[in-house]
């Protein structure tokens, strides 16, 4: 069998759905054949380049489809003192470009066919790999959902039937339903996604979406729907020496992942404990990226209590996988909705690491899987200041230096394992796909 796989990073640009599709890659390609669309190629179309054993192409937008892009929406992530210059420097690039007659009409075209847009030019991209290695699956994920997007369009024109290619789409983090969506749009994104689930074979999605799903808007697409869980329970193992950022005098506490919208991951409990501790034992490790608002109350409170946090900021994955196997405890935060779970406790899990886990919602993801593992310490962010501080102090010391075999862990945990959620997946495809053609 012949995979294509279609997502926004992969290795080594790494995010947290590169983290939970690696793990089933490595097992499908023992048998098949993998190959991997993902986005960062600098030259506009490359041959694949071979990262982890694995074919990976890379495809970038073309320079004056990113001029579009920019004349069209302009930068995304401004600050609102910015917007006049970026109003400005746009209004000048449009008069430039009237002044060279022959680019108005590609550029009116560009923007009526959408050609500057991620979902357009990766579309293009899935064509030419089918063409050229004769694709049988094709495997979209979403988050961003631009790859979504870009099969929807080969669906509706037929392309994919023509061929004989399923589509899966895997939504490994909700769309629509994203707690994020403001109200008034979240009807019309609901009936762009419902075109998605019309066109695929089938939809992939973590139980925690699929529980939702199943009750929700998209209901009617419940024969579709499979439940696939995250695939990222494995051995920690990291290649790189990063011994010196760790030091035996210190109880090394590490949270690994983003904090840049409190709306999704409230981290007011984690705050409220480095605020308050005063044991110089315990330093804490900030791995991932983190908002200018977070990042300055954090800095005020070294400033003020001299307390031990480093902050390092966006890490690759075998830096990450270092504190996850070294670190003496581990930080999770919940997120604040009950249909997306953060997929790094089972690294956390995994590790067979002390793990304190909190939470803002009594239904939280996070919570119902570590509630069943034994080194783990749930604490809610409302807690009082000094009950917080206590729990947490007293659940360091005693547990530090404990660890919990991983041969219970994948009895424990044997549905996360990368090879069952394979075989889960492939039973689903011969199942659901090739049998119904068989009927």
């Amino acid at each position: 069998m012949k995979y294509l796989f279609v997502i926004h990073s992969y290795f080594p640009y790494e995010d947290a759905n590169t983290n939970c599709l690696m793990p089933i890659v490595n097992k499908l390609k023992e048998d098949n054949e993998v190959i991997i669309l993902a986005n960062g190629q600098k030259s506009r179309y490359s041959q694949p380049s071979i990262e982890n054993e694995i074919q990976v192409y890379r495809y970038k937008k073309r320079f004056d489809t990113k001029v579009l892009s920019f004349l069209v929406k302009g930068r995304k992530h401004i600050k609102s003192s910015q917007l006049f210059y970026n109003w400005l420097i746009r209004i000048i690039c449009w008069l430039l470009l009237m002044l060279s007659f022959p680019y108005i009409a590609f550029y009116r075209y560009a923007y009526k066919t959408k050609i500057y847009t991620d979902e357009y030019v990766c579309m293009q991209y899935i064509k030419k790999i089918i063409n050229e290695k004769g694709i049988n699956i094709l495997i979209t994920i979403s988050a961003p959902s631009y790859p979504h997007y870009s099969a929807l369009s080969l669906a509706k024109s037929k392309y994919s039937k023509k061929r004989g290619i399923k589509w899966l789409a895997y939504f490994m983090d909700p769309d629509a339903t994203y707690m994020m969506v403001p109200p008034e749009n979240r009807l019309p994104k609901v009936m762009q996604e419902k075109q998605i689930y019309q066109y695929t074979d089938l939809i992939l999605l973590p139980p925690e979406m699929y529980k939702e799903n199943i009750t929700n808007e998209f209901q009617e697409f419940v024969h579709k729907m499979v439940e696939l869980k995250f695939a990222n329970l494995k051995p920690i193992i990291n290649n790189g020496n990063y011994s010196d950022l760790l030091k035996e005098k210190f109880i090394e506490c590490a949270y690994i992942g983003s904090l840049n919208d409190e709306r999704i991951r409230n981290p007011k409990g984690l705050l409220n404990l480095i605020k308050n501790i005063d044991n110089n034992n315990f330093r804490f490790h900030l791995i991932g990226v983190i908002s200018d608002r977070i990042l300055s109350e954090i800095v005020k409170i070294k400033q003020i209590n001299d307390l031990r946090v480093v902050i390092h900021g966006k890490c690759s994955l075998d830096k990450c996988y270092f504190f996850i196997k070294n670190a003496n405890l581990l930080i999770n935060i919940g997120n604040n909705c009950t249909n997306q779970m953060p997929s790094k406790v089972f690294d956390y899990i995994a590790s067979g690491k002390p793990i304190v886990n909190f939470y803002a919602i009594e239904n939280d993801t996070s919570k119902s899987y570590l509630s069943e593992y034994p080194l783990c310490l749930n604490l809610e962010n409302s807690l009082d200041s000094s009950v917080l501080v206590n729990k947490f102090v007293k659940f360091g010391l005693i547990n530090k230096n404990k660890h919990i075999d991983y041969k219970f862990i994948r009895q424990k945990y044997s549905l996360n394992l990368s090879e069952n959620v394979v075989e889960t997946l492939e039973k689903t495809i011969n199942d659901h796909i090739y049998l119904n053609d068989r009927r």
